[in-house]
Formats: C-alpha cells, structure tokens, sequence
C-alpha cells in the first residue's frame, strides 16, 4: 500500500502543479495549500490551486499507474521476490486507492476498489458521489494489480461550494459495522460536528483512537483520511 500512496500523492501533486501552472503568473507564489498531501495506508489527500481541466484530471489515472508500476520494479530490484511470487510482481503488490483532491472551487474523488468515499453537506447530509464498481462482490474487490485496473477506475469532480468535507476508508472501517448498511451517513455528520466544535486538528488528534474499534471488531487494518473545508 506504501507504493500507491506514493504514487497518488506524485499523481495529486503533479497535478496540482499542472493547474497552478495554467492558472498563475510566473513566478507567483502558490495559494495556501496547493499542493499538499497528506496521507495514510492507501488513502491519499491533498490540495491544488486553480480549477481542473478534463484532460487534466483524466492523466490523473495513468499517471498514479505509471508511477505505481515504475515503483514496484524498482522495489523488486532491490529486493527480489522469491520462487513462490507470481509471474507478475505487481500482484503481490495489489492494493486498493482512495484519494481526494481540492481546490477553492472544485474536489476531485477518485477510488479503485473497495472502501468508502463520502462526502458531507453544510447541512450534515453525506452520499457517495462515485458510481458503484460492479466487480466488488463481498471481499472481493478490484485492484491496482489486475490486467486493466483503469477500466476499474472511478473519478467525479464536484463544485467545493458542495462540499463541508469528506472522508475516506478502507474497507476495512465498515467490515465490523453492526448499524445498518447506511453506517456512513451518521460518521459524516458526526465528523463535520467535531469539526465545528474542536477543528480538524482535534480531529487528526483522535482519529487513530476512533478508528482502533473498527479495526479490532473487523480483523482488518483500517486507514481513514479526512478533508474538510476550512472554517
């Protein structure tokens, strides 16, 4: 999962730098924010300065692959696998991706596999913007190592006037959850309300306790990521 990270975050970045290239002078100084990416496990954060382009944001996809698969050679040059690997290293790299990146008037989602990507309202109301991947069938999800993991690919940009936040988990979070398929509505609403009440940075504060339950309950690793917009 470390390689994806990184390979979404050089994605995010290069792409935020493509949009304030367009869209500042040069020599201008990038807003605040742009880019920066924060991340964790397989989910990746981040921030860009001016509006997208389509063609931008479709680069995005082979861009994170290309640097994925680039990064797993590497690796396994370094370190070569053993007679038990596959034919194909980059399976015995497989993982998911969730990232999210923002700008003062766009947030750009994209997910290939399982987990959970929500946005939130002003209004504490949460959906899922991303289609339904049709391959997911209960463990079974799509990933960066199969054949054509872009076919598998998903990405929506929305207007950031409607967004308050969003957050991002691995499937992981929601395995062990006992209160109804809707589960990720009320972990929006709640998220955006501790924000209003402590800030994001309570909230990175007590994020790694607050998902502990999840990961124990479900037998799984969890990560989350949460993008909120600034008061």
């Amino acid at each position: 999962a470390r390689l994806a990270v990184e390979a979404a975050v050089a994605a995010l970045a290069a792409y935020g730098e493509g949009s304030r290239a367009a869209g500042a002078p040069a020599g201008a100084p990038a807003e605040p924010g742009a880019p920066n990416c924060a991340v964790g496990g397989s989910v990746a954060a981040g921030f860009m300065s001016q509006p997208h382009s389509s063609a931008r944001v479709a680069a995005i996809g082979p861009d994170l692959l290309a640097r994925w698969r680039d990064a797993v050679a590497d690796d396994v040059a370094a370190e070569p696998l053993d007679a038990t690997a596959p034919e194909r290293p980059e399976i015995a790299y497989g993982t998911t991706v969730l990232a999210a990146l923002a700008t003062p008037d766009e947030v750009v989602l994209l997910q290939l596999g399982d987990g959970d990507v929500v946005r939130v309202t002003a209004d504490g109301g949460s959906d899922r913007p991303l289609p339904v991947d049709p391959d997911l069938a209960g463990r079974v999800t799509t990933s960066l190592c199969q054949p054509d993991p872009l076919a598998s690919l998903r990405i929506v940009v929305l207007d950031a006037a409607d967004v308050a936040l969003v957050w991002l988990g691995t499937d992981g979070f929601g395995v062990g959850r006992v209160d109804g398929e809707d589960w990720w509505r009320p972990v929006g609403a709640q998220l955006l309300a501790h924000v209003h009440a402590a800030g994001i940075d309570d909230v990175a504060r007590r994020l790694p306790g607050w998902i502990t339950e999840p990961a124990d309950v479900g037998g799984d690793d969890v990560t989350v990521a949460v993008l909120a917009r600034e008061a």
